[in-house]
């Protein structure tokens, strides 16, 4: 009931007795001005119910009684549910088109540090890359894609088939990040759900994170796990205290330890959870959430015990290479800038700054989520070796953090004075305290609870001057906690309108700058490769590239032995088959008699060997 929520010191004016529909009560003058409510029951719940002239029209419910206006934070529940279907049908779409334009890979990791492994541990051949020699890495995510690569092949799928099987596993994966990201919209943006619609579709639609959504990287699977636990936390934080449970911190323990298990170099995303319990004194939060990273631990430990004979033998070997040896370094060093100039601003353009104003309004209302992405930058940008795909993690809260700024500068135009009115500011405010409570929320005192208990007993005596709540005093000018005013109005939807304006304007130049990234890379060498791999008379295959730049055993799809054409190998039988791409390579294989041109794919040109002699002649002209 709207009227059961009252203010202990401020009471609403209900209005003299022949015009109230709230009460159908007598209003009796009494001493200092105050006035003295008496409720009776009604005889005809049903006629008595009228237009208020002070609180505007009143619904009635199912038995007569008065009922508050409706609060769109309950009303749109179902319009929230709407929008997040939208939000997933179209992140699917875009998906989709970025998982059809690529047909090849990023970078070579995604082939040589988790397929080609499982391929070796799955059929006994394959090419291992150093990692998977001295045992710098895990065998948990080459041992995932291993057991979808079974169900592939149970399918009848193999080679590049089956690669594009699991390309498109990770594209439907990856739509688990949109209700993710709306969990954490609107555990910043407040309990009417339009931050979470939007942190929703900026990240649906982000080309960014759609061009990264194929590839079988570590990167991919820890951006997943990074922005559950973070969404999980930013509930907890966002939910009164004293309400839940201290197991809510349990899965975002497991979901940081399970992003460092995958991608080790994620655990710099661990300090502000920890930092965030500390400072608020939730040691009971932050025990379990180390007990959960621990857990992520002790699996990590028993696999690499069961792989490598010894546990945390990967971590302790990570850590040795890439911290004591520094010896990422000689895969290249970049400067301090590079993320910040080259990655963000370069991927975003215009859209940055954008971003970087919308994170400016009202930032110290959500300076966890903007910490979430500034920390990671500054710690990964202290590490010399930079790559791209290193910062992906980052990308969900960069684009949140922006938007949300927006929509708390828009609410705090909301909350002013100016934008309630007089007439219902008062009856809103009563019915948002209705709704909070109903939802948990924490609204009021211990006089406020016996006030309630008073007017539930059938009498309240209010000692308010009704003028001036009438005319909108102090109780009324000002509604605390989630407002019920959004979309009470034309000013409102014009902001939230110029809001979503600026996300389309981000997503735009942030296509730009993915566009310039390469959208087919390796894709002409992978066909070929492909279609070598079908030849039944094939015995071997030579390529132009090194041997980390192809698909491998996994494209293959068989046994058949590979290698960098180089002079050496040019005339040994067992490579019957050629391919390249280089032109002054394809220029000498033209030249040669012993070699037939088959088939042109894209920049990739097949030749096969002819059945006659084999010549023996070496060209240097040969050379890659």
């Amino acid at each position: 009931m709207c009227e059961n929520r009252r203010n202990p010191h401020k009471q609403d004016y209900i209005g003299p007795a022949s015009d109230n529909a709230l009460t159908g009560g007598l209003v009796v003058s009494g001493p200092s001005g105050s006035r003295l409510v008496h409720l009776f029951r009604r005889s005809k719940p049903k006629e008595a119910m009228a237009r208020s002239p002070d609180s505007g029209p009143i619904s009635t419910g199912k038995e007569g009684r008065a009922e508050c206006p409706v609060d769109p934070s309950q009303a749109g529940g179902r319009g929230l549910a709407i929008g997040l279907a939208a939000a997933l049908l179209l992140g699917l779409a875009i998906r989709l088109v970025f998982f059809a334009i690529q047909r090849g890979m990023h970078h070579p990791d995604e082939v040589f540090q988790y397929l080609e492994p499982a391929t070796w541990r799955i059929h006994g051949y394959g090419w291992l890359s150093w990692e998977f020699v001295e045992g710098a890495r895990n065998w948990i995510l080459p041992g995932f894609y291993g057991a979808l690569m079974e169900v592939g092949s149970w399918a009848g799928l193999k080679g590049y088939s089956l690669y594009r099987f699991l390309q498109l596993h990770n594209v439907l994966v990856s739509l688990v990040l949109i209700p993710a990201a709306f969990r954490i919209g609107r555990a910043v943006g407040g309990k009417d759900g339009l931050g979470g619609l939007f942190a929703a579709f900026a990240v649906a639609l982000c080309p960014y994170l759609a061009f990264f959504a194929p590839h079988t990287l570590s990167e991919s699977a820890g951006l997943i796990l990074t922005t559950w636990a973070y969404a999980l936390w930013l509930e907890e934080v966002a939910r009164p205290r004293g309400t839940g449970g201290s197991l809510a911190a349990l899965p975002v323990g497991l979901l940081l330890g399970a992003a460092v298990v995958v991608r080790y170099s994620l655990v710099v995303f661990v300090p502000l959870v920890l930092i965030d319990y500390l400072l608020r004194r939730r040691f009971r939060l932050l025990g379990w959430s180390v007990l959960g990273m621990a857990c992520a631990a002790a699996v990590v430990g028993l696999v690499d015990w069961l792989t490598w004979g010894e546990p945390f033998h990967s971590a302790m070997e990570y850590y040795r290479f890439n911290v004591v040896e520094r010896g990422a370094e000689i895969y290249g060093v970049l400067p301090r800038g590079y993320y910040l100039n080259d990655v963000l601003i370069g991927r975003l353009g215009v859209g940055a700054v954008l971003l970087g104003l919308g994170m400016a309004l009202f930032f110290w209302r959500h300076w966890r989520l903007i910490a979430a992405w500034v920390l990671p930058l500054i710690a990964l940008s202290l590490m010399k070796h930079k790559e791209e795909r290193f910062l992906l993690s980052i990308w969900p809260f960069l684009l949140i953090s922006g938007v949300n700024g927006y929509l708390a500068f828009i609410r705090w135009l909301a909350e002013r004075p100016w934008k309630h009115s007089p007439k219902t500011s008062s009856s809103l405010a009563l019915c948002q305290r209705d709704s909070m409570i109903a939802h948990g929320g924490q609204t009021g005192d211990r006089q406020e609870e016996e006030s309630t208990r008073n007017s539930q007993r059938g009498a309240m005596v209010s000692d308010s001057d009704p003028k001036k709540d009438h005319e909108g005093g102090e109780s009324s000018s000002y509604l605390d906690g989630d407002r019920s005013v959004w979309f009470s109005g034309w000013g409102l939807r014009i902001g939230t309108g110029l809001v979503g304006l600026v996300l389309v304007a981000v997503l735009a130049f942030n296509l730009h700058g993915t566009s310039r990234l390469e959208l087919d890379s390796f894709a002409d060498l992978f066909q070929a490769q492909a279609w070598v791999s079908r030849q039944a008379d094939a015995t071997g295959v030579l390529l132009d590239e090194p041997l980390n730049i192809n698909g491998g055993f996994t494209l293959l799809g068989r046994n058949l032995p590979f290698w960098r054409l180089q002079f050496d190998l040019v005339d040994n039988p067992v490579f019957n088959y050629l391919v390249a791409q280089q032109p002054n390579i394809v220029r000498a294989l033209r030249r040669r008699r012993a070699f037939t041109e088959l088939r042109q794919i894209g920049s990739a040109i097949v030749f096969r060997r002819n059945t006659g002699g084999i010549e023996l002649s070496r060209q240097p002209e040969l050379l890659p």
